[in-house]
């Protein structure tokens, strides 16, 4: 089968399908790349967002959730951009970690599936691509 037909690529139901349509518009090669940079990069970032959270350092943890708020809308986790927003909220009126639960551990363990997710939408767009 040439490349020119190849069928289109129909992303996972787990994901805003409709986002990813409009913002990538059939360009798989570079949605592709994107999933691989979250993976590597947010990958890092939770690392430390976690050591942030361990440490009870609620001013450099909103920070880091603030920067990376818009990543996860890229790979089509728009409901998990909007949860990052809401922790973010808690954060600015709280002076310590224990003010933002149960949210901020919740939402460290929706990034941890997230990973998951991500990593099974790249081996499908991967295959889909061969």
């Amino acid at each position: 089968m040439s490349k020119s037909t190849i069928p289109e690529f129909i992303f996972s139901a787990e994901l805003d399908r409709g986002f990813l349509q409009s913002l990538y518009e059939g360009d798989l090669q570079y949605a592709i790349e994107v999933f691989e940079n979250f993976l590597v990069d947010t990958k890092k970032e939770s690392d430390i967002l976690k050591k942030l959270y361990e440490e009870n350092d609620i001013k450099n943890l909103r920070h880091k959730l603030h920067k990376v708020k818009p990543t996860f809308a890229f790979v089509g986790l728009t409901a998990l951009t909007e949860q990052v927003e809401d922790v973010i909220s808690s954060c600015d009126l709280a002076t310590n970690i224990n003010e933002v639960e149960p949210g901020c551990s919740n939402l460290l363990n929706q990034f941890e599936n997230s990973f998951r997710i991500i990593q099974a939408e790249l081996e499908r767009m991967k295959s889909h691509m061969t």
